[in-house]
């Protein structure tokens, strides 16, 4: 019976029984003792089974060893997997501490960015403290500005508190006419004819009068602005202007039988001063059949001369004024 292990040992069973070791290349000899015949039959049998539970045993421990021979190269593979494994995570990481370190370095800029628009901020801020005092400051001084302008309307509204304009004197033609012109004698001439003011040329005092505006338009014949000296002498003319013109409207009511609204008969200095005087009339129900006779109208107007700011102001206001007095209210400018 012959026995081939794995290990290099071969294992021949005789009666004489051999042991060639392979590793050694010496050959052992044992001879069994002949003994008697009833006690080899036993021996061979438990020998044999000795060596047979030995073999079993040595393969049994061979098969094991395959197996964790195919453990070892089993796990000889996952190991060579995770070298890969780890190596490209190594890869990874390093990219990533790449880009955690251009995050830092841009972290810092931005750090240091921010840090200069603070500052930037701050200055702002103050510039902005500076401009809004600033701003106070002009606010204030255009307040006192818009004051001292109300009072400077204010003394040249007074300074023409003596002053008139008279609407429809003729212009002469001619430079040369226009400029020997005396506008002081004219309107003296109109109130002692016109206005039947006794002896006007001794108790009227006149300071000054002249043209208003400098350029000459022949299609209209420029105001003449009069200062009088005397206060109640510029009284004086407004009334008897309001007189004449009540006078000619009530004519015109008691010829005709035109019934002539209040607001027509209206004291013309409720008007701006560079306004022409009112032409027209509004017709009501006659009140007869008298035949009409057309009185003299009036050719010159009389007003109130004002800044222009004012005159502004007292146009604005004028349509509610001619509104309220056509609804019979008593309605005026002051």
């Amino acid at each position: 019976m012959t026995f081939t292990i794995e290990m290099g040992i071969e294992v021949s069973i005789h009666s004489t029984c051999k042991v060639k070791t392979l590793s050694t290349g010496r050959n052992k000899e044992v001879e069994s003792i002949s003994s008697a015949p009833q006690v080899n039959s036993a021996y061979n049998d438990t020998f044999q089974k000795t060596v047979l539970d030995q073999l079993m045993s040595l393969d049994n421990r061979l098969n094991k060893l395959d197996s964790i021979e195919k453990q070892l190269s089993t796990l000889t593979t996952k190991l060579g997997n995770m070298d890969t494994r780890v190596t490209t995570l190594e890869c990874k990481v390093k990219d990533v501490d790449t880009r955690v370190k251009e995050v830092e370095v841009s972290r810092a800029f931005d750090s240091q960015t921010c840090e200069d628009l603070k500052s930037k901020n701050i200055e702002l801020d103050k510039a902005l403290q500076t401009e809004r005092a600033n701003v106070a400051e002009l606010a204030s001084e255009l307040k006192t500005l818009n004051s001292v302008s109300d009072d400077i309307e204010d003394l040249r509204a007074r300074s023409m508190r003596c002053n008139l304009l008279f609407h429809g004197f003729p212009e002469e033609k001619s430079h040369e006419a226009r400029k020997s012109e005396n506008c002081a004698k004219l309107v003296l001439d109109y109130l002692n004819d016109k206005l039947e003011i006794a002896r006007a040329h001794e108790n009227i005092k006149i300071e000054r009068a002249h043209r208003l505006g400098a350029k000459y338009d022949f299609r209209k014949p420029r105001p003449v602005v009069v200062m009088f000296n005397h206060y109640p002498d510029k009284l004086l003319v407004k009334q008897k202007a309001q007189e004449a013109r009540k006078k000619y409207y009530d004519s015109i009511n008691s010829t005709s039988g035109v019934r002539v609204p209040q607001s027509a008969i209206a004291d013309k200095s409720d008007t701006s001063g560079d306004l022409p005087p009112a032409t027209s009339l509004a017709r009501g129900e006659p009140t007869d059949d008298v035949p009409p006779t057309e009185p003299t109208k009036p050719m010159i107007s009389v007003s109130d001369q004002f800044p222009k700011s004012i005159q502004t102001r007292r146009k604005i206001l004028l349509p509610a004024m001619v509104s309220a007095k056509k609804d019979g209210k008593a309605a005026y400018l002051s």
